[in-house]
């Protein structure tokens, strides 16, 4: 199996939300996932429900350059990955889960395990079921979100599951959210919490 590959200059091993200044970060992620095969991404047509024009196009791009930086290209046609994101403006209570970190996770043995790329349908259903053994491991919690919270998550076009969500609570605490640069930053910070690189990105040919 290739080894996933993971930005370097970030480095987080933690179990539970990251603070940067007044936001608060944390992620959800999926034994699903497929984490060392995807290169595409594209956007689900429904993401701007209930988000302005200006923040879902400033918010778009982040996510588009971010991810390019890190190898992954825009596909409409068969993308790995389809991408939402939203905007609650409101206090939120959501149901989150504790899990051991994205990192940790990935390069475990167990991790490991579960990527197991099924070919054919006896396969798959062998897999969905020591996902859902694995998925029973996760402890429920529940989180209360304020100030407006920015979701971002990854789905598998394939298996139409959720494999990865990020979020940032707290980010109209600033006054600067129309600012691009900040948008930036902010959708960084949730991105920071998925450094994994495209399938196939820095390689080179050995022959």
């Amino acid at each position: 199996m290739k080894k996933l590959k993971i930005f370097v200059w970030i480095s987080i091993m933690s179990f539970g939300c990251v603070t940067v200044e007044e936001t608060v970060v944390d992620y959800d992620y999926s034994y699903y996932g497929r984490f060392d095969k995807y290169k595409t991404f594209d956007f689900l047509e429904t993401q701007n429900i209930g988000t302005t024009q200006l923040h879902s196009e400033l918010i778009k791009r982040s996510i588009t350059k971010r991810l390019q930086s890190q190898g992954y290209r825009v596909a409409s046609k068969r993308p790995g990955i389809l991408i939402s994101y939203k905007l609650f403006y409101n206090d939120l209570m959501m149901h989150s889960y504790s899990q051991p970190s994205f990192d940790y996770w990935l390069t475990s043995r167990k991790g490991a395990d579960y990527l197991l790329d099924p070919e054919t349908e006896e396969e798959l259903k062998e897999e969905e079921e020591e996902l859902r053994k694995a998925s029973k491991e996760y402890d429920p919690i529940k989180c209360e979100l304020k100030e407006g919270s920015l979701f971002i998550s990854f789905f598998d076009r394939k298996r139409k599951k959720v494999i990865w969500q990020g979020f940032a609570s707290g980010v109209f605490g600033n006054e600067q959210f129309d600012n691009e640069r900040f948008v930036a930053r902010t959708v960084g910070k949730i991105l920071d919490q998925y450094r994994i690189l495209a399938e196939g990105f820095g390689e080179t040919d050995s022959d």
